[in-house]
């Protein structure tokens, strides 16, 4: 979850995306996730210089603590 909003904030942001732009609707999500990896990759300091260091490098990071 983003910081500061609810499930239905985020719910309401994506469809007003998806009415204007499905595939950005459809891409929106995974920026989310991957922030909120790359914020627990900071959190838990596991070494990582590049505020998003890419899917593969996330996944890699996260595998090493077991999340």
């Amino acid at each position: 979850m983003i910081a500061g909003k609810t499930t239905e904030d985020i719910k309401t942001r994506l469809d007003a995306v998806a009415e204007l732009a499905p595939r950005a609707a459809i891409l929106e999500p995974w920026i989310q996730v991957e922030a909120a990896a790359a914020d627990v990759i900071q959190k838990k300091r596991l070494g990582s210089s590049v505020r998003y260091p890419g899917p593969a490098r996330l996944l890699s990071l996260l595998k090493k603590v077991g999340c």
